[in-house]
């Protein structure tokens, strides 16, 4: 018995460098592990545990999601049993008084959202795409709230529902349900982001080159701004090859606008221009103008921009432009920023008004998003030729743009990028409307052109109760009440502090790392001394 003791013990002591270095590795390995779980779940937080659904994908994959959670095959899906993150504040984000991401709201039946929409409303009914996410998501909720509570809900008891997108996370909708006045539930639900994926990739060729087409008549002054603009876009860097075609409907100045287009042409190497002149037996048509210019140009340019001679762009603009629309597949309309009455908004500030190039900024108080309007379009001239084109027989006003993004709507081998862009602006003029019914549209944009309803109700309080607009802002601008709130300063600090809390973090892993690959190293370096010795007392 002693001697099996003392074998025991000389095996121990024999192969106990061994046995240690084992254990460390092992032991390194365990924490490795548990630091790389740990980073994981820092990066990809709960999108890692959340199924991987989209919102807005199409009816069929919607419908194969229904059959495949009917049948308990959908893969990923989440027990209803199962809360994925029990933080009521979950997701947590950073709020400023006036910089908050706004909850949507549902009722059933309309949508009440803080987005304006095209028809200048604060409801509207809810969009295909957004009846079906919502669909999937009540489902959802009832199937957890009834696994709990069986049979207690219908989808009719769940007519509250709040939605919104939170970036980097994803849409987050909460959804109550009321059966009679007996119970009362509320389910926050997460639709998480997918992780990046490029969908597609577009590759300006070198030699693209944009061809502005715009239809004219009169209006010489507001000419000279267009070019001078136009001149300083093309002059302030490296530009591509730009076109103007101007059609013009003649009239009494029609040589003293084709002098100076022909004088901007000289001055500008980048650009080249086209003047079309159309009799006067022809009465001012937008739509004939823009199919004209379609038709008679003689210009190089594959992309055609349907420009007024009113909007004003930016150098970004035009890359955007130029860059947006593919051939046979997409077309770019964008959504100008319509500049108020300068004469009106400036002066009831106290400001002096400034030159027109000077006006072009995005500002609640200084102009809007115009929604409803189709004008802009930049799209190849080979997929305009698909089209009917414009209407040449059309001479009231409005109305051409809205028919030919019908014509593109109803392709449906084309898919319309409709976008705001802060690079296009529509300087203010004054409207003269003709027959009132059949110029309502044009009523509507000369009343909305005037001034921002904040603006226009200090202009009626000061006729009404001579209320002077000075005193109300008096000691806040109010061209900065938006951001009183919102702290840059304050808000790179955070970001800073938390760039320095990853940072620390990274360090301690690095430095654990360190201490274990140097007590390995170690380990192995006495484990060949102690081999290298016992050789020695052996021999």
């Amino acid at each position: 018995m002693k001697q099996g003791r003392h074998k025991l013990v000389f095996l121990v002591k024999l192969h106990f460098p061994m046995l240690w270095l084992c254990l460390r590795l092992l032991l390194f390995l365990l924490v490795s592990v548990v630091l790389l779980v740990l980073l994981l779940h820092q990066a990809v937080g709960v999108r890692a545990m959340a199924p991987l659904w989209n919102p807005f994908s199409k009816l069929r994959n919607l419908t194969t999601s229904r059959w495949a959670v009917r049948h308990g095959q959908e893969e990923g899906s989440q027990d209803d049993q199962e809360i994925l993150n029990k933080d009521p504040n979950f997701p947590r984000i950073r709020d400023w008084m006036f910089d908050h991401i706004y909850f949507s709201f549902y009722d059933g039946a309309r949508v009440y959202t803080n987005q304006a929409s095209t028809s200048g409303v604060v409801t509207r009914s809810p969009r295909l795409v957004e009846r079906r996410m919502l669909s999937e998501v009540h489902e959802r909720a009832l199937g957890y709230l009834n696994s709990k509570y069986p049979a207690r809900y219908k989808r009719e008891h769940c007519t509250s529902t709040r939605y919104r997108t939170v970036p980097t996370v994803g849409l987050e909708v909460d959804v109550t349900c009321q059966e009679a006045a007996a119970h009362t539930d509320r389910v926050t639900l997460l639709v998480p982001f997918r992780s990046p994926q490029v969908l597609y990739h577009h590759n300006l060729p070198p030699h693209a080159s944009l061809n502005i087409i715009m239809p004219l008549q009169g209006r010489y002054q507001t000419v000279q701004v267009f070019l001078e603009n136009l001149r300083s876009v093309l002059t302030s860097g490296a530009m591509p090859l730009v076109g103007l075609t101007m059609v013009y409907f003649d009239d009494d100045q029609t040589q003293k606008v084709r002098d100076l287009l022909q004088a901007t042409s000289e001055q500008v190497p980048n650009l080249q221009t086209e003047f079309i002149l159309l009799d006067k037996k022809y009465k001012f048509s937008r739509g004939r103008g823009l199919q004209e210019g379609v038709e008679r140009t003689t210009l190089k340019g594959e992309v055609l921009f349907f420009c007024d001679v009113d909007a004003f762009f930016t150098r970004e603009f035009l890359t955007r432009c130029l860059t947006t629309p593919v051939q046979g597949h997409q077309v770019y309309t964008p959504m100008l920023f319509s500049l108020y009455n300068p004469e009106f908004v400036y002066t009831l500030y106290g400001k002096k008004v400034p030159p027109p190039l000077e006006q072009l900024r995005v500002h609640d108080d200084y102009g809007f998003w115009r929604l409803w309007g189709f004008g802009m379009v930049c799209l190849y001239k080979s997929d305009f030729l698909k089209f009917d084109g414009f209407d040449k027989q059309r001479t009231q006003w409005g109305g051409e743009d809205i028919n030919f993004h019908t014509a593109i709507v109803k392709n449906r081998h084309f898919k319309i990028i409709r976008s705001l862009d802060p690079g296009l602006f529509h300087l203010y003029h004054p409207k003269t409307c003709g027959n009132a019914r059949s110029s309502s549209p044009c009523f509507k944009t000369k009343a909305l052109n005037e001034g921002s309803q904040f603006s226009l109700a200090m202009w009626y309080m000061h006729q009404m109760e001579n209320l002077s607009v000075h005193s109300v802002l008096t000691g806040v601008e109010h061209l900065q009440l938006l951001d009183t709130d919102f702290d840059p300063e304050a808000e790179a600090r955070v970001e800073a502090e938390d760039g320095t809390q990853r940072v620390r973090e990274g360090l301690c892993v690095l430095l654990v790392v360190f201490v274990f690959l140097f007590n390995v190293c170690l380990s192995i370096h006495n484990y060949k001394r102690y081999v290298k010795i016992s050789k020695i007392v052996t021999e």
